[in-house]
């Protein structure tokens, strides 16, 4: 067995031999909607760039300008069509999406350095195991610990906490049933079209301003403010 793969490894390296990529074909593979006519048209510019570009003869500047943005107008239109077949093939692949969304913005990802060990309560840790679970408990218990430390104001008053005046501004406060069944007694000595008006016109109209009838139809209109559902 072991001259079996000896020899297999002997014959992989000579017709087969692994080759570190140079710089530009690795900057080639990065760039997979570049096609082999697509490069050898960017090796074209780069001549051009040099014979034409530095000539100072005004016709070939003007004939290598042109090439240029030729050339990049076909390499952004065989990007477009890269990325959107790309999509559409893996619409239903979430991971492969968000890779070709970091490759449409070049995003380059950050090489974090891993936790080698943590020193918690003058104690260390350092398998993988340990590390995980002390992270895990400190970040579970940041909110409880900092609420902790926070003084009781359970029974404070929220507008003690507005220390500036504010002499042009207004507030709403909730409105009682019983301050609303007050204040129909007295509904049709007010000349007004507004529509909380009409409605309760309309529950004195229906049950008399005298009646306990309207007070659960009154909880309710109040309920209904405060959640604001109609």
């Amino acid at each position: 067995m072991p001259k079996i793969i000896s020899t297999l490894e002997g014959m992989t390296n000579k017709h087969a031999p692994i080759e570190r990529a140079s710089r530009s074909k690795r900057k080639l593979l990065r760039k997979p909607w570049i096609s082999k006519g697509i490069f050898q048209s960017v090796k074209e510019k780069q001549r051009l760039f040099k014979t034409h570009f530095f000539s100072g003869d005004p016709l070939k500047i003007k004939y290598y300008k042109a090439y240029n943005n030729k050339l990049t107008k076909i390499k952004d239109l065989a990007e477009q069509k890269y990325f959107k077949e790309q999509f559409e093939i893996n619409k239903d692949n979430m991971k492969t999406t968000w890779k070709m969304i970091d490759l449409l913005i070049n995003r380059k990802r950050k090489n974090c350095p891993t936790i080698s060990k943590i020193v918690y309560n003058d104690k260390c840790y350092t398998s993988k195991l340990s590390i995980c679970n002390q992270l895990n408990t400190y970040f579970v218990n940041v909110g409880p610990t900092l609420s902790a430390q926070l003084p009781n104001h359970i029974n404070s008053n929220p507008t003690s906490y507005i220390t500036r005046n504010f002499p042009n501004s207004f507030m709403f406060r909730y409105i009682h049933s019983h301050e609303e069944f007050a204040f129909t007694t007295q509904i049709k000595k007010i000349q007004t079209k507004q529509n909380d008006v009409i409605r309760l016109m309309f529950f004195v109209t229906l049950f008399g301003p005298d009646t306990d009838s309207a007070l659960p139809l009154l909880n309710l209109l109040d309920l209904l403010t405060v959640t604001n559902i109609y």
